[in-house]
Order: C-alpha cells, then sequence, then structure tokens
C-alpha cells in the first residue's frame, strides 16, 4: 500500500511460501551513494510516518536478552571478557530510552544495504520477515550500525532522515538505538557462531558500535 516493495506479487500466510517479482541488473544499496541513501532514508521515514501498528511486536530487547540467554547455555559461545559489562551498558541505554516514551508502531526491523534493491530507476525495500512493532530509531539504528559510517558521518545520516538537525532529545534516542540495534545483532552473531553458522566481521563491527555508541549515549543522557 505505502509503494515501498514492488516486488511483492502473493504470500501464503498459513505456508509460509512467497512470490515476488526479479528485477533485472538491480544492486543493493550503496552506503556512500548520496542519492541511493537518500531514496532509502526517504522511504524508511514514508514507513514510519505512516504510523502504521501491527498484529506482532518485535521488541528488539526482549529478543536481546532471548540470544543472551541462548548463548549463556551454549558451550561453544565465544568468550568476551566485557560480555556482562557490555550487557549493563545496553540494559542502562535501553531504560533511558524507554523513558523518552517514543511510539510504538510497524518498523521493517532490518534496515541494512542488502535489503535495499535498485535497478538505478526504482528502489525497493524487500524482505520483512522482522517486521513488526517498535521503535522507529530501531529501523535508523541497524541502517547505521550495519554501514562502516563515522560517528560524524552517522550524525549526518539522522540529520538527512529527519530533513533537519536533531533536538536533543531525539539525539540522545537515536544514538542510543544505534547501540542497542548493535548489541541485538551482536548478540544474535555470537550465537550464530556458537552453533556453527559463521557471520564474519559483522560480528566484530556489531561488537565495536555496541561499546562505542553505548558509551555516547551515555554522555547524552545525563541521568544514565
Amino acid at each position: 500500500e505505502l509503494d515501498l516493495d514492488g516486488t511483492f506479487i502473493y504470500m501464503d500466510e498459513n505456508e509460509g511460501w512467497k512470490v515476488s517479482r526479479y528485477i533485472a541488473n538491480c544492486h543493493i544499496l550503496n552506503y556512500h551513494d548520496h542519492d541511493e541513501v537518500e531514496e532509502a532514508l526517504r522511504m524508511v521515514k514514508k514507513l514510519h510516518w505512516a504510523q502504521l501498528t501491527s498484529k506482532w511486536d518485535f521488541n528488539i530487547w526482549k529478543k536481546t536478552n532471548d540470544f543472551v540467554t541462548l548463548v549463556a547455555d551454549t558451550p561453544n559461545r565465544m568468550d568476551f571478557e566485557d560480555f556482562d559489562k557490555l550487557y549493563e551498558l545496553m540494559k542502562s541505554v535501553y531504560d533511558c530510552t524507554e523513558a523518552d516514551i517514543f511510539p510504538k508502531i510497524l518498523c521493517h526491523c532490518d534496515c541494512y544495504n542488502p535489503n535495499f534493491i535498485t535497478d538505478g530507476k526504482k528502489m525497493y525495500l524487500i524482505d520483512w520477515e522482522y517486521s513488526g512493532n517498535d521503535d522507529p530509531a530501531n529501523d535508523i539504528g541497524t541502517f547505521i550500525c550495519c554501514a562502516d559510517y563515522t560517528y560524524e558521518e552517522a550524525l549526518q545520516i539522522l540529520k538527512q532522515y529527519f530533513g533537519r538537525e536533531l533536538t536533543q532529545r531525539e539525539l540522545r534516542h537515536y544514538i542510543g538505538y544505534v547501540a542497542i540495534a548493535a548489541y541485538y545483532w551482536f548478540v544474535w552473531a555470537v550465537y550464530q557462531e556458537s552453533v556453527g553458522n559463521t557471520v564474519g566481521e559483522y560480528l566484530y563491527l556489531w561488537y565495536k558500535y555496541s561499546k562505542f555508541y553505548g558509551k555516547k549515549a551515555v554522555e547524552l543522557y545525563p541521568r544514565a
């Protein structure tokens, strides 16, 4: 209805089978192509501004805790000396973002560059299997934490998404969610590695961003 995924033809809600249009000569979003990033952020903003709600919740923090529990009971878990300390940092950041009271609405919840495909004429936001109600900052946090942006570039992405300078409340909230999204994907990756599914360099990228943006968020939240 919002014309975000023109590839969709049909899905059987009972069996899960999906039929999609094939997009010829397409490529995934280039995180450093200004026009492509502008279009991707416009699409995400269009979804968020529609203020839709779903009968399903994503709830990134609950899913994060589910993975933390899983890896705690996994004998093949990769060891990170600061794993427990990092969890406490993330919990503090999450509690602060919840106190901001941003509405939970329908989000994509997997907003990284392979899910934005373009043939140079039109962009498509695909792969909605994670979609559900959550904080819209989750989508932008995921977008940033899956890229190789510097902090200054991340701030520019936030400015592009809002179309203006952010208020202090918005800035702390969205920086907090870069950390939260990075941490969710980090513990997801630790679990995947523990059961033999190789994630690769993304695991260390998310580990690094969890700590970096977590500390930045704490600096922005006086009560943290």
